[in-house]
């Protein structure tokens, strides 16, 4: 296959989904791998991968990490093109830190030729990847149902501020895993992320909806400013030709 293809299939994939702009938030899901250095470059040099992007791919350690957030920087750009009706190199996505200003982190938002402005939120684990897009305020986490095993919740209560504001959400009890999902996707939707004190948690709780639902054997809980939106989640899958899962596996260092 040469190089760049599996990029083309990906959005020949998600350009066919049927992506509606009455819904208030579009959620994509997916399960992908690395790719090689070289599909990397084709992907700069086409606009799927904007200066910013290359820094966040440059910035990872090794060769895979590189790969797989390249991967998820140009997935991101087909989704968001797909839900804003635009073509991947017409979209792009600009974060900035509400208390420092620093453009490598703080809540993302996108913006298209007609300047239009919506706002996004991403989260991965191992190789299962969710976007959630909406045009409101909107965090999303996704967690491995054992990631939090063996970690008692008055542990966690003692180190992250807003876990006791989470716990009494509308009266929903919740297991823990929901519970952290839900402080993580809260604190994303503020753009400060796990620091946000208790107060900005349960000031933005007041505020906001939550809704979790399953991805992949992971629960997903996505935060969003609107009272009671709708939400559709479109489950993605590429072909096995279009991801490659080993690619840079033996490979430990860049």
């Amino acid at each position: 296959m040469a190089d760049g293809d599996e990029f083309d299939e990906w959005l020949d994939v998600v350009s066919a989904l049927s992506v509606s702009s009455d819904v208030d938030i579009n959620v994509f899901g997916c399960d992908l791998g690395p790719v090689r250095p070289s599909t990397i470059r084709n992907a700069a040099a086409r606009g799927w991968l904007d200066a910013h992007d290359v820094e966040a791919v440059e910035r990872q350690r090794t060769v895979r990490l590189r790969g797989l957030t390249a991967a998820r920087r140009v997935l991101r750009r087909f989704f968001v093109a797909a839900a804003c009706g635009a073509r991947p190199e017409h979209v792009s996505v600009e974060s900035r830190c509400t208390s420092c200003g620093d453009r490598s982190h703080g809540r993302p938002m996108i913006r298209t030729a007609s300047d239009r402005r919506s706002y996004l939120s991403t989260s991965s684990t191992r190789d299962a990847y969710v976007v959630a897009i909406a045009n409101h305020r909107i965090g999303v986490d996704l967690e491995e149902c054992r990631s939090l095993s063996g970690l008692p919740s008055p542990t966690i209560e003692l180190v992250v501020p807003g876990w006791g504001s989470v716990a009494s959400y509308r009266g929903r009890r919740m297991t823990d895993i929901e519970r952290w999902t839900a402080l993580e996707a809260v604190t994303k939707s503020t753009g400060i992320g796990l620091i946000a004190t208790q107060d900005e948690v349960q000031r933005t709780l007041e505020r906001s909806s939550l809704r979790w639902f399953e991805h992949r054997g992971a629960i997903a809980c996505v935060a969003s400013a609107h009272e009671d939106p709708t939400m559709f989640v479109h489950d993605v899958t590429f072909g096995s030709e279009c991801v490659w899962e080993d690619a840079l596996g033996s490979v430990e260092q860049g």
